[in-house]
Order: structure tokens, then C-alpha cells, then sequence
């Protein structure tokens, strides 16, 4: 049994730094180095919405975003993403492309996490409206019996899940998407474009 135990603390510690053998960390500047490597831009740029300014991909977006979850909270990010051709792209025009996105995609999150919580906002007062409606029939219907009881029972769960559905947009939906701007905004150190040498 010790032996398991050892075994099985072992493993435990070689998988809170197993993060160390896929990406390479600068400890001492709390730095996590990404390398993301593309044939061309246009492979990270969404090809069906045509804009002034190229749109990234959801794709591309997505593994930015996800990056975040591969190493602790205390590494910052640097991301490289390198192309075998740049398609005429300069990599400041590629990160400006970056940076305007980025910016386009917290204003999505926001707006989203604003649609959410009036959505929480509206079950909050759709769960009171059936809490009040359940104390005045309770103190109406003094004398129903067996099916008094049904409907105060039926009431109390028609109070308690928008309660568990506003909660659930605030606490779970509502820390994802406060994770992942706050990712964004302090973990995010740099991303630079560039082709790849030949």
C-alpha cells in the first residue's frame, strides 16, 4: 500500500510539470514561449466573411484562447506563429490584423456576457414572480387539501429553476468568459508573425 501511495505521488507531481515538457518556459521571467507554424495567413483568416480587415478564424481564435489552459496562471504567453509564405504580409500588418481581432472578440465576449446577464436578471424576477405567487396562495387557499399541496409543490420548483438557471449563467458562463478576458488582458505578452527561414 505505501508503495502505491508513492507511485501514485509520484505521477501527481510529474503531472503539475508536465507543461514543461511541451512548451518552453522562461522561469525566470514567468514567460511560456508558443510556437504555432501555418502554410499562410490565409489558413488563420475566416475565408467566408469578407471584411476591410481580415477576420481570424474561429479556429485561430480558439487556440490563442486555449493556449491559456496548457501552462500555470503565472506564465504569460509569447506567442510565434511562423508561415512557409507570408502572402505579402509584413508581421507588423499580420499582428495590427491581430490586435484589431482581439479587440473585435472582447467586444463579442461583452456583449454576449451583457445578453447573459439580463437573460440571469429575467429568471431572477420570473423566479420571484412564482415565490410571491406561491405565498399568496398559500395564505388564499387555506383549506385545499391534497391539491393545495400539489400546487405549492409544483410552484416551489417553478421558483427554484430560474434561481438554479440564473445562477448557473452567472457563476459557470459568466467566470469562463471573465477567464478568458482576463487572460487576454494580463497573461497575453506577445505574438509575433513571421516566415519561416528557409
Amino acid at each position: 500500500m505505501p508503495e502505491e501511495k508513492k507511485k501514485m505521488s509520484k505521477e501527481l507531481k510529474e503531472t503539475r510539470v508536465v507543461h514543461k515538457d511541451f512548451f518552453e518556459l522562461d522561469e525566470d521571467e514567468s514567460i511560456a514561449h508558443i510556437q504555432m507554424e501555418y502554410e499562410n495567413p490565409s489558413e488563420i483568416f475566416d475565408q467566408n466573411i469578407i471584411t476591410k480587415i481580415p477576420r481570424m478564424s474561429v479556429d485561430f481564435i480558439d487556440t490563442i484562447i486555449g493556449a491559456f489552459d496548457f501552462v500555470p496562471n503565472k506564465f504569460k504567453l509569447d506567442f510565434l506563429v511562423r508561415f512557409d509564405d507570408m502572402e505579402g504580409y509584413s508581421g507588423e500588418e499580420l499582428e495590427e490584423i491581430y490586435k484589431k481581432n482581439i479587440m473585435l472578440e472582447v467586444g463579442i465576449l461583452k456583449r454576449r456576457g451583457d445578453r447573459q446577464n439580463k437573460l440571469a436578471l429575467t429568471l431572477v424576477a420570473l423566479g420571484l414572480v412564482f415565490i410571491f405567487f406561491s405565498i399568496y396562495i398559500g395564505s388564499v387557499w387555506t383549506d385545499g387539501g391534497m391539491a393545495a399541496d400539489i400546487v405549492a409543490f409544483i410552484l416551489d420548483i417553478l421558483a427554484t429553476v430560474p434561481f438554479w438557471g440564473a445562477t448557473e449563467i452567472f457563476v459557470v458562463d459568466g467566470n469562463e468568459k471573465r477567464q478568458t478576458a482576463s487572460n487576454l488582458a494580463k497573461r497575453f505578452q506577445n505574438i509575433t508573425f513571421e516566415e519561416k527561414t528557409r
